[in-house]
């Protein structure tokens, strides 16, 4: 009798756990599946370029059509301090009625185009 009584326990313990873990379970794939959801809609919202991004698309292309000119242009040159890039970008902006940007965000619209970004001793600069 106290083995059965034993092996009754047992099972209803197994079954409390089961739920709990049951339970414990869901609402992980439920807060997983929130954060997932919050990614995409992230992810969906930054189909379109950014006014910077476009902008440094438009010298990465100018660079490409123009790779074999000797031409003294800025867009040309290897490498460009931060200010003066984020200055140029204010006289494009201003030429093509953009939105202003700070320079904190203009920097990480480009990040990812412009991955090489180095202090130097006179200040940050853009490697191309």
């Amino acid at each position: 009798m106290n083995n059965s009584k034993f092996i009754l326990e047992l099972i209803e313990k197994k079954e409390d756990l089961t739920i709990k873990l049951n339970e414990n379970i869901k609402s992980l794939l439920e807060k997983h599946n929130q954060k997932l959801e919050q990614l995409i809609q992230r992810a969906e919202r930054k189909t379109t370029n950014t006014d910077a991004e476009e902008f440094i698309n438009e010298i990465l292309q100018y660079r490409e059509d123009h790779k074999d000119n000797d031409i003294d242009d800025w867009r040309l040159k290897d490498k460009i301090k931060a200010s003066k890039l984020y200055e140029k970008y204010n006289e494009w902006r201003i030429e093509n009625n953009k939105e202003e940007s700070n320079q904190t965000k203009f920097g990480r619209d480009i990040k990812y185009l412009l991955p090489n970004k180095r202090r130097t001793r006179i200040g940050y600069m853009y490697f191309f």
